[in-house]
């Protein structure tokens, strides 16, 4: 595990576009727990925050063939969330 934690999020990004949840999976680990602040920030509440930073990720998972290697992920991850969130 530690050397998928290695790889940059491009790497991991295109991984996941091929078809790797794994690849994913590091992504997710490395951006869920600000996406859930974010999401807190927005909402106030520890449940909903979760639930909405859930959803952000599930569609993120889903849109993942738009993502563009080279642009930050949190980025995009951030943008799904404040949408979501209004």
């Amino acid at each position: 595990m530690a050397a998928e934690l290695c790889e940059s999020d491009a790497d991991l990004i295109r991984k996941a576009q091929n078809g790797d949840r794994a690849a994913f999976g590091n992504l997710v680990e490395r951006y869920m727990k600000r996406a859930y602040y974010s999401a807190l920030g927005l909402v106030g509440s520890p449940e909903d925050a979760r639930d909405l930073s859930q959803d952000a990720v599930a569609r993120a998972y889903r849109a993942r063939q738009t993502i563009a290697p080279d642009r930050p992920v949190f980025a995009g991850l951030y943008q799904i969330v404040r949408r979501l969130g209004f």
